[in-house]
């Protein structure tokens, strides 16, 4: 059974629109691709999140392809012996690229571990698991070894020879640990590489850069081909994204492409994420994210930037509901450029629910991928038009391509919609001002953090005189 449905819709009548299952997308189109969340499990949904594209973006452009894909429900909510699928695929992306910097509230079962950070591994997170449980250790363990499994447990078990003693353990204890951890570790490759990422890189991004014989292409034509493809993305789907882009990364150097050749056809590929679950700032596309603080399903890194949203959101909707509506929390909308990820934010996309007298955070704030609710706020309408124009000025990028390449415009360029291009200009200017000192704010709120966790400086007597060490 095929692990992905690519779904084609129709979009000359969205009222009797037509939906068909395709095989791959052709080489030289410009096209509209939706990677929808891990929920898009049948082609019905999928068809759904392509008529949300049709009626509220393509309703002004020039009739193109819109296309879709559904996962296959197996690949998508199966579990593995001990990892659970799409969450932990999400979760080692995140480890894999450095973003998880924080420990969880919780003891990390799950850990990513390469013979490159393996001692560092043993230092954060496994060295503490031992320390508590000894050499029972944890049945929950899992790690999650991305490289030579054998180079990974030779520094591991060099580690724990080292500190046997310190830890109390006896030579029996060690061969037990030891034994333990070659028993719970999986193979990164097999687990969570998932196959169906091959196979859409397959059928979508290597026919955009290969000719007919498979080889590479002259690097202006992989430029215009990869530029007719504009992705968009919703939770899982910017996982997908980001996957996709590894992949292409490491198919164009077996193809011969040069470093620069890379880059300069990545940068091509338009990525427009919304709610995002994936590293920000880190792939060579244009990956321009939309995200929402009060969206508390979307996973996200652990960061001083995550805790410092959840403990502001959380605090925030107990305020509007012990205090009639009175918000706490004054999140400025804003815009976090380059290696911050490239990503507008807002506080809240959707007004409140109000269920029994309570408020609650909408179920519409990390599902609904719609470009027009009147349950918007204004800054979740604000987000929405940014979206749509930053969308339909990359489709209009695509559908200029000619004979000569014609790259794609910058940001600052791709918000505008040709009729309120000043004011637009002047709300980008202020969002970036306040994304510069939303990480100000976050800066202050982790060296605070920082400052309670450091134990007190002890006082002592020296020749009458107190000093700190």
């Amino acid at each position: 059974m095929a692990e992905i449905k690519i779904i084609s819709y129709d979009n000359a009548n969205s009222d009797t629109a037509r939906v068909s299952i395709v095989d791959t997308i052709p080489a030289d189109e410009t096209c509209v691709f939706y990677l929808g969340g891990s929920g898009i499990d049948d082609t019905d949904k999928a068809a759904k999140l392509a008529t949300i594209v049709s009626r509220e973006i393509l309703s002004s452009i020039t009739n193109i392809p819109n296309y879709a894909v559904a996962y296959d429900k197996g690949v998508i909510t199966a579990g593995n012996g001990r990892v659970n699928k799409t969450a932990m695929e999400r979760q080692i992306q995140f480890d894999r690229y450095g973003q998880n910097i924080l420990k969880a509230p919780e003891e990390q079962q799950n850990i990513y571990i390469t013979p490159d950070n393996a001692e560092r591994v043993f230092r954060q997170s496994i060295y503490p698991l031992i320390k508590k449980n000894g050499r029972l250790i944890t049945d929950k363990l899992c790690l999650i070894a991305d490289g030579n499994r054998e180079q990974i447990h030779q520094v591991l078990d060099s580690k724990l020879d080292k500190t046997a003693a310190k830890l109390n353990l006896t030579d029996a204890d060690i061969s037990i640990i030891k034994r333990v951890l070659r028993n719970r570790t999986v193979a990164y490759s097999t687990h969570f590489k998932p196959k169906y990422i091959e196979d859409l890189f397959e059928r979508v991004l290597l026919p955009r850069i290969t000719d007919i014989n498979g080889n590479k292409l002259p690097t202006d034509v992989a430029q215009r081909r990869i530029r007719k493809l504009n992705i968009l993305a919703h939770c899982h789907g910017a996982y997908v994204a980001t996957m996709l882009a590894e992949k292409m990364q490491h198919k164009m150097q077996e193809l011969g492409y040069t470093k620069q050749d890379i880059d300069a056809i990545q940068s091509q590929l338009l990525v427009v994420a919304l709610a995002p679950a994936c590293p920000l700032g880190k792939t060579k596309t244009q990956f321009i994210s939309f995200t929402s603080a009060y969206d508390d399903r979307v996973l996200r890194p652990k960061n001083w930037v995550s805790q410092y949203v959840q403990e502001n959101r959380v605090c925030d909707i107990d305020s509007v509901n012990q205090s009639k509506n009175n918000s706490v929390w004054n999140l400025k909308t804003g815009f976090l450029d380059g290696k911050n990820g490239d990503v507008f934010y807002v506080k809240q996309r959707f007004v409140l629910d109000d269920i029994d007298g309570e408020k609650k955070i909408s179920w519409n704030e990390h599902n609904s991928a719609h470009y027009e609710s009147k349950n918007f706020t204004d800054d979740g309408r604000l987000l929405a038009d940014i979206s749509r124009n930053i969308i339909v000025s990359g489709i209009k990028n695509s559908l200029s391509q000619g004979t000569d390449f014609i790259p794609l415009p910058p940001i600052d360029e791709l918000i505008l919609d040709g009729k309120n291009d000043s004011e637009l200009s002047a709300v980008f200017k202020k969002l970036k001002q306040n994304g510069h000192e939303f990480l100000k704010t976050v800066c202050e709120y982790a060296k605070e953090k920082l400052k309670k966790m450091m134990p007190e400086p002890t006082m002592v007597r020296h020749r009458d005189t107190t000093e700190r060490l």
